[in-house]
């Protein structure tokens, strides 16, 4: 924090009037004392912000008062889905409606895994890939947002190997873990007593969000 904020002084010239950090929902009052304190070490004071809440404000800040909002957030460690209402009066802030869920175990880093697994089968099993092969893998997910087929080049000692894997194959591969992802959508907005079709906005944010098959699913 004390970096990018530096980074803006440099840029701009001046300080910023104010620092908004946003943070996980599930992040508890300790935690953010915890880096409440590191910060303020750094000369920091920070507003803290729940990401839900934070993209809504960006994304909706002009809607109009009792706008429902729905956030899918597919990011790279886990997978959050809150409903959040503006408020009428005041400084028109968002607040949470019903029971946010979250999937701690599924993100984009699982999704690496699938496509790992996959080229997994196509080595020999006396081939121990390297670190570079995982990251090919990981770059080969993001491509296919884009693409539809991407090769992962394996080289590891002598051993050389090129794999093959297009759009259709990614996406049967993750679409149970996506189905998992409507599926908490689905709770949550039930928990806030609203139909999906009362939505004013349902915002798709987080890195896996850029799968084509993550917008088509919800």
């Amino acid at each position: 924090m004390r970096w990018v904020v530096d980074r803006v002084v440099e840029k701009e010239g001046e300080l910023p009037t104010e620092i908004a950090l946003a943070h996980p929902m599930s992040w508890a009052p300790p935690t953010l004392e915890r880096l409440a304190s590191a910060l303020a070490a750094q000369d920091l004071g920070v507003r803290f912000v729940a990401e839900p809440r934070a993209v809504a404000h960006a994304a909706c800040a002009g809607a109009e008062p009792d706008a429902t909002v729905a956030v899918h957030d597919f990011g790279g460690g886990r997978f959050d889905a809150t409903v959040l209402r503006r408020a009428g009066t005041g400084d028109g802030g968002f607040a949470v409606l019903g029971v946010p869920e979250a999937i701690d175990d599924l993100g984009g880093l699982d999704l690496d895994e699938l496509v790992w697994q996959h080229v997994r089968t196509s080595l020999p099993d006396d081939v121990t890939p390297l670190a570079r092969v995982r990251r090919a893998c990981t770059l080969a997910k993001e491509t296919l947002s884009s693409e539809n087929e991407v090769v992962v080049r394996i080289r590891c000692g002598e051993f050389r190997s090129a794999v093959r894997m297009d759009r259709t194959t990614f996406e049967r591969l993750i679409a149970p873990h996506v189905d998992r992802t409507v599926d908490a959508l689905r709770r949550t907005i039930a928990s806030a007593g609203v139909e999906p079709r009362e939505l004013t906005a349902l915002l798709l944010v987080g890195g896996s969000a850029r799968m084509p098959l993550v917008a088509r699913t919800v």
